[in-house]
This record gives C-alpha cells, sequence and structure tokens, in this order.
C-alpha cells in the first residue's frame, strides 16, 4: 500500500472540494490526439486535476489501458433502459480551498487549449459540495464509503490506477416535490435528517438494493467502490454527478444490475426520484513523476 500511495491520483482519494468542474472532451483529429495528450500530461497532477481515457481513445492510440476497461453499457435484462455517451478524455477539476468557480473556468480554458488540436470540449457540469455532503434531496451521498486502507483496495488496482463510472442524474423536482417525506424516506431507505437506516425500508429501497457488503466479487472481496459524487445545477435542471471509483468495474456493474432489476425484477425506487442523462466509463493511469501517465 506504501508504493501504491506514490502511484494514485490523490484527488481520487480525498474528500470532495467545496467547487468542482466535471469535463468531456470527444477526440475530433486522432492525428494530434498523442501530442494533446502530452500536453495534458505535462499539467495533470492527478489532484486537483483528476483525468481518465474512455475505452474507444485507448483502442484508437494503443495506450497501454487494462482490459478491464470497456465502454459503459446498460446489464443484461435491465428493466430501465440507460444511456450511454460515452466520451474519450474525461476530467475532474478540483477546486482547492482558495480558489472559486472563476479559477475553474480558466483551468477549462488552459485544458481546451492543450488538448483544442484534438479534442473538442463536449460537456463542462458545474458541481459544488451541498451542506455536509449531502444529495440536493437532503439526504447523505456515500454513507458507506470504505475509509483508510480499504478505500485504497477498494478504488485502485496494484498499479496505483483507477476505474470510474461516471453517470448524471437528473433530479425528477416534481415527482420528489410530489412525494410524502416518508415516501422519500422509503425510496432511500433512511430517514432524511438523522440518515438512520429504516428496519421497514421495502425491498425497492436505494439501499437495499446497493448495500456494498451484499455483493462478493471475484477476488472474494465485498463489492465496494469509492463514492466521490457531487450535486450540480446549471439553469434549469439539477442532480447529482455520480462518480464511482473501482479497482475494475466489478462492483458497480453488480450494484448497477441490482438497481435496474436485472436480478429479481425489483427496480429502485430511487429511479422515481431522479434518472440517469450520461452513462461512461473511463480508466484513471497511475502517477509517475507527479504527472499522471497518459502516453505509456
Amino acid at each position: 500500500m506504501r508504493g501504491m500511495n506514490q502511484t494514485i491520483q490523490k484527488g481520487i482519494l480525498e474528500p470532495v472540494p467545496g467547487l468542482a468542474r466535471y469535463l468531456t472532451f470527444a477526440l475530433k483529429e486522432p492525428e494530434h490526439a498523442r501530442s494533446a495528450l502530452g500536453a495534458l500530461q505535462t499539467t495533470a497532477d492527478g489532484k486537483r486535476t483528476v483525468v481518465g481515457l474512455g475505452a474507444q481513445l485507448c483502442r484508437t492510440l494503443k495506450l497501454a489501458a487494462p482490459r478491464q476497461l470497456q465502454a459503459f453499457t446498460a446489464p443484461p435484462k435491465a428493466k430501465v433502459q440507460l444511456p450511454a455517451t460515452h466520451g474519450d478524455v474525461w476530467v475532474w477539476l478540483r477546486a482547492t480551498q482558495a480558489q472559486d468557480r472563476g479559477a475553474l473556468l480558466a483551468r477549462t480554458r488552459e485544458l481546451q487549449a492543450a488538448l483544442g488540436g484534438a479534442f473538442a470540449l463536449v460537456e463542462a457540469v458545474d458541481a459544488f459540495k451541498h451542506r455536509e455532503g449531502r444529495d440536493l434531496t437532503g439526504y447523505e451521498d456515500g454513507t458507506e464509503n470504505p475509509k483508510g486502507k480499504k478505500a485504497l483496495a477498494a478504488a485502485f488496482a496494484p498499479d496505483g490506477s483507477s476505474f470510474v463510472a461516471v453517470q448524471k442524474w437528473q433530479h425528477r423536482w416534481k415527482k420528489i416535490d410530489a412525494m410524502s417525506e416518508q415516501l422519500r424516506n422509503h425510496a432511500i431507505g433512511r430517514e432524511r435528517v438523522s440518515n438512520e437506516e429504516l428496519d421497514d425500508a421495502p425491498p425497492s429501497a436505494h439501499i437495499k438494493r446497493t448495500t456494498q457488503e451484499d455483493f462478493i466479487l471475484s477476488d472474494g472481496s465485498q463489492g465496494f467502490n469509492l463514492r466521490r459524487s457531487m450535486p450540480w445545477s446549471d439553469a434549469k435542471n439539477s442532480g447529482l454527478m455520480f462518480a464511482a471509483f473501482g479497482k475494475n468495474f466489478e462492483a458497480f456493474e453488480a450494484q448497477l444490475s441490482r438497481m435496474l432489476g436485472a436480478n429479481d425484477g425489483i427496480t429502485d425506487a430511487l429511479l422515481t426520484m431522479s434518472r440517469p442523462v450520461t452513462g461512461a466509463h473511463f480508466w484513471c493511469p497511475p502517477v509517475h513523476g507527479g504527472k499522471v501517465r497518459l502516453l505509456e
């Protein structure tokens, strides 16, 4: 674990910042892609600038991404259709305590200039920490996140790389506002204010669908990943930018399959309150010499 600490993108392990920005770039000019990634590599530190690469980009450039990296698809037998939006380069800009939104905008322009010869910015989502770390609906997010060595073991492969599943969830505020407090609590499986689990929560409750200890992975470990989700908003809509980091995608895929009723036909009640409008997988390479190693 000590050696791994030197090669991980440290921003993944740190708590969510007060402000952040999620950027997705699409490859437009493959002949300039390597030089553009080289420019990004000189400035991506893995701490305030966390970077992920998409499966298609890695195949196109023959990058040394692990075979586990595959484009996002909905689980077989899912009872709910999910969007698969993909992307070639994903960047999570994390603000430091002294930074404001203007600094994140300036940083975005720097990255656009670095990647502009080959990649186009297709989405930028502004995110923020709400209260002590709650979703905009008022429920605490990431309650079951592993800590310390368990977080390292869940979120990172032995070489310090990580995989991230990213979904932009858009809240269905009209439906949420029409629900009673009890209905909302039963949909989540927790009491909103106290965050206490409800003994009488129905099988469709979100925590009943996604309790990480209930999943055993192929290596015998429990199905934990490291959630680093943040609320987002724009002029019209708002919701949660879901980001789950793991040593592979196995834990995320097992939980998603159960949320979508692929195992037993019961869909997660969370889907009555919110819906994903994007879905993508990325590989987050390890760090060497203080920079994210994108081209080796």
